[in-house]
């Protein structure tokens, strides 16, 4: 006959159970392991997708754009992503840009032959972002925020062309004014040039490196900010 246990020798029985169990994590019940294992997996999960990479700033490269009338010009585009606090996965942008432009004033009653003009300035316009689908964003451009400065102090009047003479003083003392008109020009045909930032495709970050495609072309930015 089995011998019955006692109310007592049956709670020391368990007792000693649970410290066997405690200093032997290995006999642990597979039920546990697993969900140790799975909360490591969802944690890991999130960990990812709450640090996409993206935020900071990334420079593009020199891009020609067709300002009309205009021999080159080029504009450097630079992207900054802020996200939101509670969902990096969308936030504020700020499209910025370096513009370089070289042309040629014709000849007219003021000067008697072409003369070269180089052109320096600076382009800024602010929206949204949103990511979609892990390797697409969305930005969403306020027009109304785009400025273009050309300052007089960066135009530089190269000599004639043809006859190696220096561009008369009257032409240089129109520099405001020469500066104000290109900025005029540039800003619309950048206003236009610029939409096509409205939708990155096929977005890779690697490491300093941000590949995407723009309007079936394939572009890379460098990252500006330091990466761990």
């Amino acid at each position: 006959n089995r011998a019955m246990l006692s109310f007592p020798d049956f709670t020391a029985i368990q007792l000693q159970n649970n410290i066997f169990h405690k200093k032997n994590p290995k006999k642990q019940p597979m039920k546990t392991f697993l969900s140790i294992a799975l909360a490591i997996i969802l944690l890991a999960s999130v960990q990812s997708c709450s640090d996409n990479g993206l935020a900071g700033s990334w420079l593009g490269a020199p891009t020609r754009i067709n300002i009309g009338g205009t021999a080159d010009t080029q504009f450097t585009p630079k992207l900054t992503f802020v996200p939101n606090e509670e969902n990096d996965t969308e936030g504020d942008v700020t499209i910025a840009s370096e513009i370089a432009v070289l042309d040629v004033l014709p000849s007219n009653d003021s000067l008697v032959a072409p003369y070269e003009i180089s052109l320096y300035g600076t382009s800024e316009i602010k929206g949204t972002y949103r990511m979609v689908d892990d390797d697409e964003i969305i930005i969403s451009l306020d027009n109304s925020t785009l400025n273009v400065n050309i300052s007089s102090k960066d135009i530089r009047f190269n000599e004639s062309q043809f006859t190696q003479r220096l561009i008369p003083d009257e032409i240089q003392d129109q520099a405001p004014q020469i500066a104000r008109r290109y900025a005029s020009r540039i800003q619309h045909t950048l206003g236009i040039e610029i939409l096509q930032y409205s939708r990155l495709d096929d977005v890779k970050i690697d490491k300093d490196l941000l590949m995407c495609e723009i309007n079936d072309r394939d572009v890379t930015f460098r990252s500006l900010t330091p990466r761990k």
